[in-house]
């Protein structure tokens, strides 16, 4: 009896447990450019697309950039957004990784030459919503040098003498270092607007 009443309530907490877990799991999603959220799976991604799959429908279809402005991926948290870069006209997919005062923005493509494929990572910063600025990229980059995009880098702070003359010790700025310059300097200032708010 005792062996059977045990055997229950572990079937009623595996139930619980399984049922908590699939209520807490994070769904895919993508905005639309009505502003409509569409629910469900994303199986891969690219630069100007994605593959997904609608709640309740069977197949996975391939939707275009231009039906998207956003779209959140939980396997890796990728939260992405339709972009327009400087110099460009048709929009991109931008990985949001710092949001803030400062938005920080990936994008990653693929270059073939000489037989060797290299992964291009670029790094695009907005500041209160300014204009998107090249500020890092792994290989080479056409569209600014590496002075010019640490210019672009330094100015981010100039509003905050102590972090700008902190960054500015560093010539060789590197792609983690950045990014926790950005998540102080946006800590900060969120420090500081709820400051404001509560007097």
């Amino acid at each position: 009896m005792k062996t059977l009443l045990t055997s229950k309530i572990t079937l009623v907490i595996l139930f619980l447990l399984t049922f908590s877990t699939a209520m807490c799991k994070e769904s895919d999603f993508y905005v639309n450019v009505k502003q409509d959220t569409v629910w469900g799976s994303i199986k891969a991604t690219d630069n100007t697309w994605i593959k997904f799959k609608e709640e309740n429908k069977a197949d996975y279809e391939k939707i275009s950039i231009d039906q998207i402005k956003e779209y959140y991926k939980s396997e890796d948290k990728t939260h992405c957004y339709a972009m327009t870069l400087p110099g460009s006209s048709k929009p991109k997919f931008l990985a949001l990784l710092e949001e803030g005062a400062i938005n920080l923005y990936e994008v990653s493509s693929f270059s073939n030459a000489f037989n060797t494929t290299s992964n291009i990572v670029q790094w695009y910063t907005s500041k209160n919503n300014s204009t998107l600025e090249e500020v890092k990229a792994n290989l080479y980059s056409v569209k600014k040098s590496k002075d010019e995009r640490n210019e672009v880098f330094y100015d981010l702070f100039k509003d905050d003498y102590e972090l700008f003359y902190d960054v500015k010790k560093f010539a060789n700025l590197e792609f983690g270092q950045m990014r926790e310059w950005i998540k102080k300097y946006n800590d900060k200032q969120y420090s500081k607007d709820r400051l404001i708010a509560q007097n």
